[in-house]
């Protein structure tokens, strides 16, 4: 389906401040900050894997199946590791004379190296970005459930507090008070 212009957009505003001269007076502002909506390769692999993962409906939970998974492409990063030190223990021995030059061996990891853009400054900007962007999402997520433990710590402070719950009709909690207290984030702190 097509969507069309105006709708394509978030419905969100991103707001940033701004020094601006008000009657000669040096103040800060808001003002609202364009942005772009914008995804790297891995990390659509990464959700549509997730998202294949999560609905399967067995036994195991959602979080068991990431969990499995990523156990599972951690065993294949070993696996690719310790054939990249057999390569290159096999060049070193070359190199040294332990083993006779292969030029045919050698001519193809040296395709296998010159097709891998390890070094420059862009690749370099780009590993710097995607670790940003990584260390952003884990702090969210933990940020995400810190908020929902805080939300379900209200409930059940609200739930036992509540003048109509069962401590109350009991006598608990001080007995028979007549008044009510709700409980926010607020007035935890």
């Amino acid at each position: 389906p097509t969507i069309p212009g105006p709708k394509k957009a978030l419905p969100i505003k991103l707001y940033e401040t701004a020094l601006h001269v008000i009657e000669g007076v040096p103040s800060q502002i808001f003002v609202q900050g364009k942005y772009t909506v914008d995804s790297l390769e891995a990390e659509r692999i990464a959700v549509a894997e997730v998202a294949r993962l999560v609905p399967s409906g067995g036994k195991a939970g959602a979080s068991e199946q990431v969990s499995s998974h990523m156990t599972s492409m951690g065993s294949a990063i070993k696996m690719l590791r310790d054939r990249i030190a057999v390569i290159l223990d096999t060049v070193k021995q070359m190199r040294d004379g332990r083993l006779p030059m292969d030029h045919a061996l050698l001519r193809e990891v040296g395709s296998l190296v010159g097709r891998l853009p390890v070094g420059t400054d862009r690749v370099k900007e780009s590993l710097l970005s995607d670790y940003n962007d990584t260390l952003l999402l884990t702090y969210l997520s933990a940020m995400t459930k810190g908020n929902a433990a805080m939300h379900d710590l209200v409930n059940k402070v609200n739930a036992t507090y509540d003048t109509k719950g069962p401590l109350r009709s009991r006598g608990g909690l001080g007995g028979g008070s007549s008044g009510s207290q709700h409980f926010s984030s607020q007035h935890l702190f």
